[in-house]
């Protein structure tokens, strides 16, 4: 998926909460966004720190998914 794509789908879905308006929607949208960038930054720490991955396999896939969330998060914030 596409991070417009995903940036699209959480906005929708908080606007599609009765009674939320779009501008809040792109509030929680954000929000949410913000917390899988953290908790995927804290997990390359920790893994990191206890050297969990020898091949490093591992960190290069949450640091592309922290990549796609940021660019999710930039979509949402054009909106």
């Amino acid at each position: 998926m596409k991070a417009i794509e995903k940036a699209n789908e959480l906005v929708y879905k908080y606007y599609d909460i009765q009674d939320i308006y779009y501008s809040n929607a792109i509030e929680c949208a954000l929000i949410a966004v913000d917390e899988l960038i953290e908790a995927t930054k804290k997990y390359i720490a920790i893994r990191e720190k206890v050297e969990y991955s020898k091949t490093g396999y591992d960190n290069v896939v949450h640091t592309q998914y922290d990549k796609f969330w940021q660019e999710v998060k930039n979509e949402i914030q054009k909106f």
